[in-house]
């Protein structure tokens, strides 16, 4: 505190400058938080873009009209901007607009991959209707001359080419994410494993009362020569059944072990170059 027509001490000046720095940095980081909102959202607008339905196309240009329109306003807050008397600040104002129209339709153009360029050019379009009509709310609707008719037309045409160039950029960008997408799934389709690419390796050490049984349900998925029988030293008739229903058998002499006769048969067979999963289970 100090007293009336002393100079207030340099720690209120500090203060204030402490509000006015936090008071922008909310505001900045809300529009950021909207932004990657909005951006998150992207995927899933796309996907009702890919059937070029107009109400795709529609709702991609409104959400850009939306986000140009409330960048262009926040970015006049933050400034100070109210008014503009002179041309200078006219001239960087509509330099401001052009970039926001842009942006936004960028975006309208990332989320309708259908017709990006016309999503885009209507994101635009709209956007300066919204400001027109804000802008004639607010001050009131211009007198009707040639000065007003040519630069609501130049202000008009500017947002249209800048929003169909921004709509072209998306839609080289939406070309690349399709390429990378393709990619992806020709690569997963590659890796992808079906049940031909699997073989069934079995420990068997006399198992002839079970290994039928086991046998028999094995190839309910799968076929016989996908099937492994390692017999562990079996001096019963568990290698004869086995191959009776065209499975692989190795006879191993002397017993090695379960894990000795599945190292065996995987070995010998060289089943981890031939098959991309190995399936490893009981006789019983």
């Amino acid at each position: 505190m100090h007293r009336y027509g002393q100079e207030p001490s340099r720690s209120a000046y500090n203060m204030v400058g402490v509000f006015q720095l936090l008071g922008i940095s909310f505001l900045f980081w809300t529009a950021v938080g909207c932004i990657r909102f909005i951006f998150e959202r992207i995927e899933s607008l796309r996907a009702l873009s890919g059937e070029g339905s107009r109400a795709a196309l529609i709702l991609a240009s409104l959400c850009g009209a939306g986000v140009s329109y409330a960048l262009f306003v926040l970015i006049l807050l933050l400034l100070g901007i109210t008014t503009v008397a002179e041309p200078s600040v006219g001239l960087a104002v509509f330099a401001l607009w052009l970039g926001c129209a842009s942006l936004g339709a960028y975006i309208s153009g990332r989320i309708n991959a259908h017709s990006p360029k016309i999503a885009s050019a209507l994101a635009s379009a709209a956007s300066f209707a919204v400001l027109v009509l804000t802008a004639g709310a607010t001050l009131g609707v211009p007198a009707l001359s040639t000065a007003n008719f040519l630069s609501f037309s130049i202000g008009l045409l500017s947002s249209l080419v800048f929003g169909y160039s921004a709509g072209i950029v998306a839609r080289r960008f939406n070309a690349y994410d399709e390429t990378r997408v393709r990619a992806l799934r020709e690569s997963a389709e590659k890796s992808r494993i079906t049940k031909e690419d699997i073989a069934v390796v079995v420990a068997a050490h006399n198992e002839e009362v079970s290994i039928a049984a086991t046998i028999k349900s094995l190839l309910k998925s799968v076929r016989p020569e996908q099937i492994y029988i390692g017999s562990d030293g079996s001096k019963d008739k568990t290698v004869e059944i086995a191959r009776s229903y065209g499975a692989h058998v190795d006879d191993i002499q002397p017993n090695r072990g379960k894990a000795g006769a599945l190292t065996y048969t995987i070995e010998t067979n060289e089943l981890l170059t031939r098959y991309k999963g190995l399936l490893l289970i009981d006789a019983d």
